[in-house]
């Protein structure tokens, strides 16, 4: 097994920075930003304004995320990662624009299903540069390792229990995280965009209720 599985096993997230070079960062904001706005048309008019800055469903607007989803280079990472084959779920464009005090609560992305080891994984792209002030993830190390409630938002996690770090990040790092992983973020309190991308995946052992 290599560090970077036994990382991923232990902790249940992995950080790679510079995952992608400025170029590609650049492709990935153009092509998020138009799949997107014709995913967010889809929405009811009267959507919970969180909605909005989590716009899921890109794969479906898009064929260059389709593709992506399905074959992309993260694809095979991500199943040594997780010991598994992959179910897509979700292709999601996360913006939380200047001065936006919301931010995501402590949740993991399994929400709903039985606790499962191989419950599924997530490839997160920042797309801009995130500091603590701009709103950058935070991960409860080995929170994968424990069952927890079904509900999606998880309760008893902030940023002073043991094991919990913020993860500061450049345009192009990514973090790759189990679902069962407990993590969130805060508000952007600064005048820089923040930007990423997430495809969601389960695994395919895992059962679906």
């Amino acid at each position: 097994m290599n560090q970077l599985t036994q990382r991923f096993r232990d902790d249940g997230y992995v950080v790679l920075r510079n995952y992608l070079d400025a170029p590609t960062v650049q492709n990935y904001l153009q092509h998020s930003v138009s799949a997107a706005a014709a995913a967010a048309q889809d929405m009811p008019q009267d959507a919970p304004p969180a909605w909005r800055l989590t716009v899921k469903g890109l794969h479906k607007h898009s064929d260059w995320f389709s593709n992506l989803a399905e074959s992309g280079d993260h694809v095979a990472l991500l199943k040594q990662l997780l010991g598994d084959d992959l179910v897509l779920a979700s292709c999601a464009f996360v913006d939380r624009p200047t001065n936006t005090q919301d931010g995501i609560d402590p949740h993991i992305d399994g929400a709903g299903r039985p606790f499962h080891s191989q419950a599924g994984a997530t490839l997160w792209i920042a797309l801009d540069g995130m500091s603590e002030e701009s709103g950058c993830l935070y991960y409860a190390a080995g929170s994968h390792r424990y069952e927890k409630d079904r509900d999606l938002e998880i309760s008893g996690f902030d940023r002073n229990v043991p094991g919990v770090l913020p993860i500061a990040v450049e345009a192009g790092d990514a973090i790759i995280h189990h679902a069962q992983t407990v993590h969130w973020s805060g508000g952007n309190y600064t005048q820089c965009p923040r930007r990423a991308v997430a495809f969601f995946y389960y695994g395919a052992s895992a059962p679906a209720r």
